[in-house]
């Protein structure tokens, strides 16, 4: 039986509805027994009105100063998540007595056991469901907009215009620092067998697995939740079925980037000439100053002078006229001023245009980028631009996304294939980028795998793009994302090279005789073939439709 504490902090609260959650106990808190226990049925308020209550009131109920137990959260998240996915109608019915057949779950950890019984199937596919965070409609939604908190990895001051949900700002997503005792759970359902415990590293995203595969029959065909991935980062939003401890076991970081202090007092000078005039924007950023002979020094300056010549000109910069306007004369000169900050002694290259996407293409299909930057032949990056500067299209942003997703996992299987015999633990190391400009901004995404058959989406900038000089100011965000890729790409080469030294390492043992003495690889290319082989198929499914 789940039982609430009589001790916990909950903050006074004037709403009687509040007051009944934080005095009953979490059987009574399902939405038919909440309204009627508070007399909302016979009131003239819309179900669409009570059930946003509703959302409201279990919100204020999951703070985290309210210290509620790791059971009683995920119950709540539970509540959550089936309320959004009922129509109005099966709410209706719901306070008229005619909800769907209950199904119970069982649910026993360190903090006491409990059953519980929640009508409509959908509860089956999501055991674990404190509360959580990820979503946007980069993708399609499954779910009614939630009001979970945003978890942001940088300073988020701006928002994807796609964000449809109220949010709260959070600075970062921290790594949980209570006992492991805390964090184990074992899960048990009446339809399945199958049970984890969050005790390790392993065992963590192994939790992840199951909770993804058990809510598998509830999506969408084109969630990325069916391939594993998991969608987290800078200005994503929460989903009501993922715990926020998973999020937080996955220990993200601010990106950080100090090119603008080195090279502050030709910054200033450039952005107080900005304020002045074109011409005098463009004296300043042709200006010679201690440190632009640098890496960084030549990025800062190629960027400033770029846009004063050509974005910021009286002669207008047309970038909203088509897309490979916008390309040609903002995105590619950025990505292509990046490529030439890298200090590899493998030969860095980015091709723009519509190009073709090896690790993906074959017989049958092909993927075409907006450019793709290479080591050697070694497609690390690939540019995607939904449409003009400024266009809103949101169907369009949405495939690109996904599309965008299925190129990077492709690209990841060519790396497998090409050192297949390099450690698991070194390819945990890997990290392969997606620029997707859209609307009036650039995100910038990062694809990593940490244990076989599961991936990290992060969203690790977004940055607002300026086309008129009185938005120079901009640039300052630009340039650091710039060098945040910029040092991303220089670690995604010395993971290649380790990769390379990892395989070489187990063929030279091999030869020796002495690979008994060596870990077992695991099959990642067959785990990640299965993945690519789905992502092509819809690839291709949409180009016809399309």
């Amino acid at each position: 039986m789940l039982e609430l504490p009589q001790d916990l902090p909950f903050s006074p609260t004037t709403l009687p509805t509040r007051t009944y959650l934080s005095t009953t106990q979490p059987q009574s808190w399902s939405f038919d027994q909440y309204c009627r226990n508070n007399n909302l049925i016979l009131s003239n308020v819309s179900v669409k009105r009570l059930r946003q209550q509703y959302l409201d009131d279990l919100e204020w109920l999951s703070k985290k100063e309210h210290k509620l137990p790791l059971n009683i959260s995920s119950y709540v998240g539970q509540l959550k998540s089936d309320i959004s996915a009922k129509n109005v109608k099966c709410l209706e019915d719901m306070l008229k007595g005619d909800d769907d057949k209950a199904i119970s779950v069982n649910i026993h950890g360190n903090m006491g056991d409990f059953n519980y019984a929640v009508a409509g199937s959908s509860i089956t596919t999501t055991v674990l469901g404190k509360r959580g965070a990820d979503d946007r409609n980069e993708s399609p939604n499954d779910d009614v907009p939630s009001q979970r908190p945003r978890v942001d990895t940088v300073n988020a001051d701006s928002t994807s215009n796609s964000d449809s949900a109220s949010m709260t700002d959070i600075s970062e997503i921290g790594r949980n620092t209570g006992d492991s005792d805390q964090n184990q759970l074992e899960v048990d359902t009446q339809d399945d067998d199958s049970h984890w415990d969050i005790d390790d590293e392993s065992d963590f995203f192994r939790a992840w697995n199951d909770l993804m595969d058990r809510r598998s029959d509830a999506l969408h065909d084109y969630n990325l939740e069916h391939f594993h991935v998991i969608e987290c980062g800078y200005s994503v939003k929460s989903k009501p079925h993922i715990p926020p401890e998973l999020y937080d076991h996955l220990r993200l970081e601010k990106p950080s980037s100090n090119i603008l202090q080195e090279h502050k007092a030709y910054v200033k000078k450039c952005i107080e000439s900005a304020k002045i005039s074109n011409d005098k924007f463009k004296e300043a950023a042709n200006m010679s100053f201690a440190g632009l002979n640098t890496t960084s020094g030549q990025l800062v300056s190629n960027i400033f002078q770029h846009f004063a010549k050509h974005i910021f000109s009286k002669d207008g910069n047309h970038v909203d006229d088509s897309e490979i306007i916008y390309n040609h004369r903002l995105i590619w000169p950025c990505l292509e001023s990046v490529t030439d900050a890298m200090t590899t002694d493998t030969l860095a290259r980015f091709s723009p245009g519509e190009v073709n996407l090896q690790s993906f293409n074959t017989l049958d299909d092909n993927y075409k980028a907006d450019g793709i930057l290479k080591f050697d032949t070694i497609e690390v990056l690939l540019l995607e631009t939904s449409g003009p500067y400024n266009c809103n299209d949101e169907p369009r942003s949405a495939y690109d996304h996904i599309k965008c997703v299925f190129g990077l996992l492709s690209m990841f299987k060519t790396v497998i294939s090409k050192y297949p015999f390099a450690t698991a633990q070194e390819f945990g190391s890997l990290r392969l980028w997606v620029v997707h400009a859209r609307e009036d901004a650039i995100h910038l995404w990062a694809l990593d795998m940490p244990e076989p058959d599961i991936f990290i989406l992060e969203r690790v900038y977004k940055v607002t793009i300026p086309t008129m000089l009185n938005q120079s100011y901009l640039l300052l965000e630009l340039l650091k994302m710039l060098w945040v890729l910029k040092l991303g790409l220089d670690k995604t080469h010395h993971t290649l090279k380790r990769l390379e030294e990892s395989h070489n390492s187990y063929l030279t043992a091999l030869a020796l005789d002495e690979v008994e003495d060596m870990h077992k690889r695991p099959n990642l290319e067959k785990t990640i073939a299965t993945k690519v082989g789905q992502a092509k198929a819809w690839t291709r499914i949409r180009s016809v439709a399309a």
